[in-house]
């Protein structure tokens, strides 16, 4: 599998807006909003790069969740990212395996690692 770069446009975004109350994340809607415009944005940037498959959502899917949490780091911490990247992995299986035509057979998934213990 050939790996890119991130898009350039992903350097030229504004970060990532992370908020941390506590009310927020019991409830998780705010971390799966977060979560969602981090995914569209990368996304996005996929499809405006210059490269071959730009137009082919399969390989552009895999480059999202393989980049989601590089793109996170733009304006969050390694540990929000972290926190985040379960909701990334929910919305790639939720779009790839209803339409299995998203899914690209190549494309290797990097796993959520679960954080150590303080």
């Amino acid at each position: 599998m050939e790996l890119h770069e991130p898009p350039p446009q992903l350097h030229r975004a504004a970060p990532v807006p992370v908020r941390r109350s506590p009310e927020r994340r019991q409830r998780g809607g705010a971390a799966w909003q977060q979560a969602a415009g981090t995914w569209t944005l990368v996304h996005e940037a996929f499809h405006l790069r210059h490269w071959r498959f730009r137009r082919n959502d399969a390989k552009v899917l895999c480059q999202t969740i393989v980049y989601f949490t590089d793109a996170m780091r733009l304006g969050a911490t390694e540990q929000q990212a972290n926190e985040l990247y379960p909701y990334a992995l929910a919305l790639y299986r939720q779009v790839t395996q209803p339409y299995p035509w998203y899914r690209d057979p190549a494309c290797i998934v990097p796993p959520w690692i679960l954080p150590p213990r303080p």
